[in-house]
């Protein structure tokens, strides 16, 4: 299970959060691994479904939402960002970038960049 805390000027926001669900666990040694929730914004969220995956879905007919699935698991490692909705904005356009480069290469297919 994940659990969701915010970090505020190096403290936790809702202790007690984090405080009841240790609670719940079984007398055992532990391992907590902190990652940041990523920050991608709304035009790259808008630009990656709206053209990326449209046009890919325009030429090849496969659904967006079965080539969002497919390339979340050929391009995020999957050991550090379980959901694409973790990447941060760099991280998020680096992931565009390879399936943008793989339409070109495999697909033949031409995805402009974004407008800024």
């Amino acid at each position: 299970m994940k659990l969701l805390v915010s970090i505020e000027n190096g403290r936790i926001e809702n202790p007690q959060k984090l405080a009841e669900y240790i609670k719940t666990r079984k007398n055992g040694i532990y391992s907590i691994k902190i990652t940041r929730h990523g920050t991608r914004s709304l035009q790259q969220n808008s630009y990656y479904w709206g053209v990326v995956l449209e046009l890919i879905e325009e030429s090849t007919g496969t659904e967006k939402e079965e080539l969002h699935y497919y390339f979340k698991r050929k391009f995020i490692d999957w050991d550090e960002f379980p959901s694409s909705k973790e990447l941060n904005k760099n991280e998020f356009s680096e992931y565009v970038e390879k399936i943008k480069d793989f339409a070109s290469m495999e697909l033949w297919i031409y995805i402009p960049d974004a407008v800024n």
